[in-house]
């Protein structure tokens, strides 16, 4: 139910019609015209989010006036157009305001359910001979091209993609230093850059045990992640990744399609009261030495970075009218020692490695890991774009799709090396060894009592 205050907090806004409220004159309800165009943004509602029509309301906000409604036949007359001329049929509740400064209709649309809505533009008896579609947008209602029709049918929200995927970060506690050698993704370099200008200070809170280390990690996260797109997006956000037998090229498809470059310039900065602001990193005295960073991402793109009050948790948000994407960081778990699944462990009775690191315990005095877990997630919003921009920004995720699974999953990048399962199985024996044993010393203590 809609009350008069809720109805003056709208016509107060300088953005008075937008996705969800749409303003109309009672003349429409009085021609064969306006019935029709009212069953077309009824039809655009429905198949976006739902919303408001009201009637009784001139474009700039101000009311026609009082005694403009016949409300029962007026209301009578709206069923009608949603039963008879929309196809499903949409179950709209209208309600009737009287305003001080006029009187107002206000119907109320339900966002579809399953497939999408149409005007029936002709029918013969219960078949419909032809119809058509209708989108709302931030411009006003679109007919439904080709390609947004089969997203309508095909999904019942917006197109949303998401991915889940682990980051593991293995160091060493003194020096403080990210390992980089063979046993690890591609992601740790992104780390290991972002991280240099603040190694020592990071040793000193590992010393300290102190409390914001796992914050810090959640916090440097986005930056890390967002020095890889330099890489792929270069030269522009139609790109993709070629990958034959071990090595990984990166090139654009397609260099003149519209876009905007992201500088160092445009990254935001960390905010106040952030670890990162206390000790005071600065991204532009990391990259601008190296002129490596930069690249390019559909047009009109706004890029944020956000951290939570807690430190449990960061986000990096690329988003414009047609597509948001949403990376999403949070702290999982830390442990001292070589991650569990960390070849180097696994294969701890190798006799080369325990001439390096003699026992487990060795390990968990020389290093730790911490972990997090990730999801990136696409939210499309199609009533925006053309067929051949759909395509396009299918592609981009696609090809971030694959910079997740090759570069940023700890999980599928253990899978891909040749000893994994060796190594896993070995570790899991030992792990059962070592219980038996307990076990038995045990039983021992029980006996000899």
């Amino acid at each position: 139910m809609t009350t008069n205050d809720e109805l003056n907090e709208i016509l107060k806004k300088k953005d008075k019609e937008n996705l969800k409220n749409e303003l109309k004159q009672s003349l429409i309800l009085r021609t064969k015209e306006g019935q029709r165009n009212l069953a077309y943004e009824i039809v655009a509602f429905a198949n976006k989010f739902g919303g408001k029509l009201i009637l009784g309301i001139k474009d700039d906000g101000n009311f026609e006036g009082k005694d403009i409604f016949n409300v029962d036949l007026d209301k009578q007359l709206i069923d009608n157009i949603c039963q008879d001329k929309i196809s499903p049929v949409i179950e709209c509740s209208t309600e009737f305001l009287q305003n001080d400064k006029g009187d107002v209709l206000i119907i109320n649309i339900p966002k579809r359910k399953n497939i999408p809505h149409a005007y029936i533009v002709s029918r013969t008896g219960p078949e419909i001979k032809s119809r058509i579609y209708y989108i709302r947008t931030s411009h006003g209602k679109r007919l439904v091209r080709d390609g947004q029709l089969y997203w309508l049918f095909k999904y019942e929200d917006n197109p949303n993609f998401s991915y889940n995927f682990k980051i593991v970060l293995n160091f060493s506690r003194d020096p403080f230093q990210i390992l980089i050698q063979d046993e690890q993704p591609r992601y740790v370099f992104d780390y290991d850059i972002s991280l240099a200008e603040i190694n020592e200070k990071v040793q000193t809170m590992i010393y300290e045990k102190n409390e914001n280390l796992f914050p810090l990690f959640i916090e440097i996260t986005p930056y890390a992640f967002i020095n890889s797109f330099s890489k792929v997006f270069s030269h522009s956000w139609l790109s993709i990744i070629r990958r034959d037998k071990g090595s990984t090229g990166y090139g654009p498809l397609d260099t003149s399609v519209k876009k905007l470059r992201i500088s160092i310039d445009n990254i935001p900065l960390p905010p106040k009261n952030s670890i990162l602001e206390s000790l005071s990193w600065n991204i532009k005295e990391i990259y601008y030495p190296l002129s490596i960073f930069g690249f390019y991402v559909p047009p009109d793109t706004e890029l944020k970075i956000k951290f939570d009050n807690k430190g449990n948790k960061s986000q990096l948000i690329l988003k414009n009218e047609i597509i948001e994407l949403t990376f999403i960081f949070r702290f999982s778990r830390y442990s001292k020692g070589l991650d569990f699944f960390h070849p180097s462990r696994m294969a701890i009775t190798d006799d080369n490695l325990l001439k390096q690191f003699e026992t487990q315990e060795s390990l968990m005095e020389k290093y730790s890991n911490i972990g997090l877990s990730c999801e990136f997630q696409a939210i499309y919003d199609f009533s925006e774009a053309d067929v051949e921009t759909i395509k396009n920004y299918n592609l981009y995720v696609e090809t971030i799709m694959d910079l997740l699974q090759n570069e940023w999953n700890y999980d599928y990048y253990l899978s891909t090396l040749p000893n994994y399962k060796f190594y896993a199985i070995q570790n899991k024996l030992n792990d059962i060894e070592k219980k038996i044993e307990n076990l038995n010393l045990k039983v021992d203590s029980i006996l000899s009592k």
